[in-house]
């Protein structure tokens, strides 16, 4: 996240700062033409001559004084409202890898979860001798032991529950262990 959010920063002001300078070079390039026609005859011509001009901090310049100073509050702007809205956007760029890192972790947790189920019904006895696979391969031989497993708890379920009922009603008869027993077969 730290990564997206410095590069973010780092566009983000980039970005701002040229647009921002651009949008307020326009009142200097205005000052600037009336400073040319009206106060000096040769205002202009002598910083596009003589190469004299005012540098940015990306080595771009311009040859207008009000337009470079004007500029230079553009340069300003960008820097303090550019990086932190960067920084912004690169967090909500953030997020969509984040929610999809998160969605391939939790295809992997239950495609591993799914593989151990299969593994832990081919382990007990019961589910072997009617038909489980020990360690099963394929994605049919797993699909088999997972149905098997669901299966076999949807039947062992039910006198389970029947035998819990019973000795809620009567605590001193113990039914459930032996049904669990006989359910598992271990």
């Amino acid at each position: 996240m730290y990564a997206f959010i410095v590069k973010g920063s780092v566009v983000g002001h980039v970005l701002t700062r040229r647009v921002l300078r651009k949008i307020t070079e326009i009142p200097g390039i205005a000052i600037d033409v009336i400073l040319a026609l009206f106060w000096m005859p040769d205002y202009t011509s002598y910083w596009n001559n003589n190469s004299a001009a005012i540098y940015y901090l990306d080595g771009t310049s311009n040859t207008g004084v009000m337009q470079g100073l004007f500029g230079w509050i553009g340069e300003l702007l960008g820097f303090a409202f550019g990086a932190p809205l960067g920084g912004f956007i690169g967090a909500l760029v953030f997020m969509p890898d984040l929610i999809l890192r998160g969605i391939l972790f939790l295809k992997e947790t239950v495609f591993q979860l799914t593989d151990d189920f299969a593994l832990f019904v081919g382990n007990y006895r019961w589910f072997t001798e009617i038909g489980a696979y020990q360690n099963p391969i394929g994605y049919f031989e797993k699909a088999w032991n997972i149905s098997l497993g669901t299966i076999g708890v949807l039947i062992g379920v039910v006198p389970y529950t029947l035998a819990k009922i019973v000795e809620f009603v009567f605590p001193f008869i113990s039914l459930a262990q032996p049904i669990s027993i006989v359910s598992t077969y271990t």
